[in-house]
Formats: C-alpha cells, structure tokens, sequence
C-alpha cells in the first residue's frame, strides 16, 4: 500500500485533532516525571476527582489502575504493538520499525503541522472527565485478567486472560487484552465535534509500582464503520463532503486485509496512559 497522502487542508486537519498516539510496553521510558499527590497532570486537579467510584467492598486481589494522562507518541520513534503479528511482512498498510502498527501516529504527524496539540486535547478530556479509563487487574482465581470498568465498577466487555509477575519491589508487570476501550472527544472547531476513537482488541501492557508512578500502554484498533462515522461527523465543519475525509482516512488503514478486494478494513492506534492505582 502506498505511503499516505500528504495533502494538508488545514481546516480537515484540525478537525482531525484527536485521533492520533503509541508506545510499546517494553519501550516505556523510565524517566517519566512523577504525578504529584493530589493532583492530575499539571492542572491541579483533586484526586477525588479521578478516584470516586472506587468500590469500599474491593477486594485486596482487585487493582484498578485509573488513568490520569494520555500521551500520543509519533510514529517514528518505533514503539507500539504489532497488532497484525509477524513484524512488517505480515498484514497491511505502513508497518513502523519492527512492525509496529501505528497508524494514530502518522495522522498525529498531519495535524501537528497546523500546531494542534492532541496531548492537550486529551489531558482535558481526562481532567474534566469527559473520558474515564479505567482498568481493572483482578487475580483473585486461578487465572489473573483484565477489563475495562466504569465508574461504578461494571465491567465493559468480559475480562480476558493476563500474563502477570510480581517484582520484588512489590510491582506489578502486566499483559493481556481487553475487548474495547471506550474513547469519545470533544474537538473544539466550530461548534465542537463529538468523535468516537474507541479501541476495539485492545492489548494491554504495563507495570503497576506504588500509587503515584503506574504506567499502561493501550493499543487496538479502529474499525472501518467507526472511521466512516468520524468523516461524516467532519464533513460540515470541514466544508468538504464525506467521501473526501473518507478517501484520506482509507490511506492509513493498515489492519485486517480484505481478502476480496486486498485492502486493509481498520486503522490502528494505541496511547500511553500514566495513572493511580486504586486499592481497597
């Protein structure tokens, strides 16, 4: 598949602003700044904020890693998941170094030439809590897992299966999966656009320490029916038509070969979350 288009109409960029970001588990950088108490991020934020919710009846086998910042990596730097597996000779679309699929950072790499700043976008989200992330490690039977879970708890999809060991710092290292991770923006253009960028498969992969230094790489895909929706909701602000929005978002597809027509069906993307962990 060809490289993407580099066609830059400034008003479809920035009502591209949010989509974009990725990491690899085993790349995290070490020397990430820590969370102060009682704060999200920079912004001040009381911890009460992000951490109600927490159910007084946990039990102590149940962690809940709350997600505090997001950040959206470009796609050079080679760090991801290789969602489609067997490195950059397996699947479709633009593979980064090792076969990283990251198609979210090459459509960061467009909007940021108009100086949007997509990490600001989603520390706000996060911080007015129009998204909320959270995840639940539970090890409480035989077999630890993971899912997604509400503010009340509720588990989003069924819990899958991890891969869990424990360092003798008492810290947690993860992997595993989750069915979806619910992720809908407000972009501020015009009179705003709610876009969902929801992951689908997501992998996950991360190491939970003491409460203020836990870290979790997110990367999954987006299916085509929810890229279709992201160019309709576009279009008027944009002032162009559906199918143009459409046709530039197609060139980064790069997950789930169609074995009719050769062409790749999702994009795929990922994000770097820094967090609490919750414990009872």
């Amino acid at each position: 598949m060809p490289s993407p288009r580099r066609v830059l109409v400034p008003s479809l960029a920035l009502s591209l602003a949010a989509l974009s970001g990725c990491y690899d588990a085993h790349d995290l950088p070490l020397a990430l700044p820590p969370l102060e108490d009682g704060s999200v991020g920079e912004l001040g934020l009381p911890d009460a904020a992000v951490d109600s919710g927490l159910d007084a009846g946990q039990p102590a086998c149940q962690q809940d890693f709350v997600v505090r910042t997001l950040s959206l990596p470009d796609d050079v730097s080679g760090v991801g998941f290789d969602l489609d597996g067997g490195g950059a000779e397996v699947g479709c679309g633009m593979d980064g170094p090792g076969g990283v699929d990251n198609a979210f950072g090459r459509l960061a790499g467009l909007v940021q030439l108009v100086g949007v700043d997509i990490d600001q976008l989603l520390t706000a989200a996060i911080t007015l809590r129009l998204v909320r992330l959270r995840v639940r490690l539970d090890r409480c039977g035989d077999t630890p897992t993971l899912v997604m879970v509400d503010d009340d708890g509720a588990a989003i999809g069924s819990p899958r299966a991890a891969v869990v060991e424990t360092g003798t710092d008492g810290s947690i290292t993860f992997e595993g999966s989750v069915e979806l991770v619910p992720i809908v923006l407000m972009v501020p253009f015009g009179p705003g656009i709610q876009i969902d960028i929801s992951l689908d498969n997501v992998q996950l992969a991360g190491t939970f320490a003491d409460t203020n230094s836990s870290r979790l790489v997110l990367g999954g895909e987006l299916p085509r029916e929810r890229i279709v929706a992201l160019a309709e909701a576009f279009a008027g602000p944009a002032g162009m038509n559906p199918e143009t929005i459409e046709a530039l978002l197609v060139t980064l597809l790069d997950l789930h070969v169609d074995e009719n027509t050769g062409s790749c069906t999702a994009m795929s993307g990922a994000f770097l979350a820094t967090g609490r962990v919750l414990r009872p």
